[in-house]
């Protein structure tokens, strides 16, 4: 966990090369230069929303599941499983890689990338506030919080993220049909 960095992807790319061998999670308070899919930016200036990396090395996913598209599904699953905790049927999956509000706005991204001998999964998840810069032509942005019944609380960042991250490796027992099925009931 570090408070400010460019990127979590590159941070755990440089942590790889140091030449870690098990899984790990790559937490930021802040991203100053977040990617997601097609180089686009994710703005990470928002204290308390979710920028994180998680790093699975490549031997611990059976060759069924080691796809980057499946492995996008696995970690929408996964995010979808822990945000319904907080809010009931509020979201739903948009194929291949985002995670959006009922009201059709964007509450978080997936980028997923081989390195080496890991798959590095990033994703970013708007919790307690939603940025100003939006792309052009792309979805509005909602977060989390703006969902939450009156007085209850947001989750916690990096609790979020390493719930998520269980879940990962919980749903990478499933089978390529699994997954498809339970990403399907929930897009």
């Amino acid at each position: 966990h570090v408070n400010i960095i460019d990127s979590t992807m590159p941070a755990s790319r440089a942590y790889i090369d140091q030449g870690i061998k098990l899984p790990f999670i790559y937490n930021a308070d802040i991203q100053t230069a977040g990617r997601g899919k097609g180089e686009r930016k994710w703005s990470g200036d928002i204290l308390g929303n979710l920028y994180t990396s998680t790093c699975i090395p490549i031997s611990m996913i059976r060759n069924e599941l080691n796809d980057n598209d499946i492995l996008v599904k696995i970690t929408a699953i996964s995010i979808y499983e822990q945000i319904v905790k907080y809010v009931n049927n509020e979201f739903f999956l948009k194929y291949p890689n985002d995670i959006i509000c009922k009201d059709n706005k964007k509450l978080g991204g997936i980028l997923v990338q081989p390195y080496k001998d890991f798959i590095i999964i990033g994703f970013g998840i708007n919790i307690v506030n939603k940025p100003e810069q939006v792309r052009k032509g792309g979805l509005q942005p909602c977060f989390i919080k703006e969902h939450l019944p009156e007085g209850t609380k947001a989750p916690n960042p990096v609790d979020l993220s390493i719930e998520v991250t269980k879940n990962i490796f919980f749903n990478l027992n499933l089978t390529s049909d699994e997954v498809s099925k339970l990403f399907d009931k929930y897009i």
